[in-house]
């Protein structure tokens, strides 16, 4: 179908050629199914977008986003084929069949390239956590030994044995080697 079009479309001169009713029913079951097919796309990446704390969950959601990407990057093949043969085939139907399906055309062009861009936005988005949470593993590793010290500390104390006094006496030392 795209070769005839293309074919009639560069004759010049020539009206558009007209497109076989089978044609243009093939046409509009690949433009559904490819709406479709976008549709669930949008879902997937939407599951797959979510990222979550933990470093064994982030990279299998990196791993399932690569997968969907390829599929995604096909997807993106096919909408641009269909997109770039709609204008000639449209023209080359009767009118009302146009009619019928420029809203399909139109939504196709729509929401494909939001959804192609959402992928990539995503993936930077699942890298970005995963580096943000392998550094603060990294910081968590280093600070755990001193944070169970100090609550080990922190238990041993009594509160009965904290006088008022001697805390104002603490912290106004704190407070004034701070200042020096």
């Amino acid at each position: 179908m795209e070769k005839e079009l293309a074919a009639g479309d560069a004759q010049l001169g020539a009206g558009p050629q007209p497109v076989s009713t089978s044609d243009q029913e093939k046409f509009e079951q690949v433009l559904d199914a490819e709406l479709a097919h976008l549709a669930r796309l949008e879902e997937r990446l939407e599951e797959v977008g979510q990222a979550r704390l933990d470093a064994q969950a982030i990279c299998t959601q990196l791993n399932d986003h690569k997968l969907l990407s390829a599929e995604i990057l096909h997807h993106r093949g096919l909408a641009e084929r269909l997109l770039g043969i709609s204008a000639l085939l449209l023209h080359a139907c009767p009118p009302p069949r146009q009619q019928h399906l420029q809203p399909s055309v139109q939504t196709l062009r729509e929401r494909a390239e939001p959804l192609f861009l959402r992928s990539a936005a995503s993936a930077m988005q699942l890298e970005h956590a995963q580096a943000l949470l392998a550094q603060f593993s990294e910081a968590h590793e280093e600070l755990a030994p001193w944070l169970q010290e100090t609550q080990l500390a922190a238990a041993r104390l009594c509160p009965h044995d904290i006088s008022y006094e001697a805390f104002k006496e603490q912290q106004g030392l704190l407070q004034g080697s701070g200042g020096h």
